[in-house]
């Protein structure tokens, strides 16, 4: 987008978006449809997800197309989840390579090494993590009652921030049984606030309701949930102010 552009480090987030140009409040940033569609909530979900992943890199050496997309999926970070839901992932890792093994006893004794089993599981672990940190809810999809998660090129990148900049509007089509709609899970991202070039475009990742909460329950949110502890601007002056009432 001539908005928008990826920069490698964003302070201490690592990879973000950034404003290109000066950009006034309400402006379109950019639109992209999703990349990648996946059930959640099913048993096989991590199956399905590192299944997907191993076509989407066939297709991607003769598919120009496909070779994009797998670029941009490798691209994202594996993001600070929980530990419980690091834990989640290792275990499902595991038992997708395990089942493999199982599928395949030709490849049992190279498998039986510890070494081996160790950077394969570190594998398929760095994928679905790549899945879990930057997907985003996609109510059409094709999990139970509608509920999936998406992955967009873009969006992926947008850091979080106490005091976004940016605000999503996705755009949903009426559901119609056993049929695709061109644009349905489109997301349109707009300028909160008057933009100069270089400034972080962030959103916030939590509840609309998290951004009315003090420092600390915030912080305490997406510890949680997200697994990283929040220094955006807001949350270091509040919490210095905090410090310096406390001290006064």
């Amino acid at each position: 987008s001539s908005h928008a552009r990826v920069v490698t480090s964003q302070g201490g987030c690592g990879r973000g978006l950034s404003a290109a140009s000066s950009i006034k409040r309400g402006t379109e940033l950019y639109s992209e449809e999703p990349m990648f569609i996946s059930p959640t909530g099913m048993a096989h979900m991590w199956n399905m997800r590192w299944r997907a992943y191993l076509a989407m890199q066939m297709r991607a050496q003769s598919d120009p197309m496909m070779a994009i997309a797998a670029h941009a999926f490798d691209e994202l970070t594996e993001g600070d989840d929980s530990d419980e839901g690091k834990a989640k992932v290792r275990a499902a890792a595991e038992r997708i390579f395990d089942e493999a093994v199982a599928a395949n006893p030709a490849g049992a004794t190279a498998a039986s090494d510890a070494a081996v089993r160790a950077e394969q599981v570190s594998r398929v672990y760095s994928v679905l993590m790549r899945w879990q940190s930057n997907q985003f809810r996609f109510p059409n999809g094709c999990g139970p009652s509608g509920a999936s998660a998406a992955i967009y090129r873009f969006t992926a990148t947008l850091n979080h921030a106490c005091s976004p900049t940016v605000v999503l509007e996705p755009q949903w089509a009426a559901l119609e049984a056993g049929k695709t709609v061109d644009g349905d899970g489109r997301i349109i991202a707009r300028a909160l606030v008057d933009l100069e070039p270089g400034d972080p475009l962030t959103i916030n990742y939590g509840p609309k309701d998290l951004l009315g909460w003090p420092v600390d329950k915030r912080r305490d949110y997406l510890r949680a949930k997200h697994g990283f502890v929040c220094a955006c601007p807001r949350c270091e002056a509040e919490a210095q102010f905090a410090d310096d009432v406390a001290t006064s």
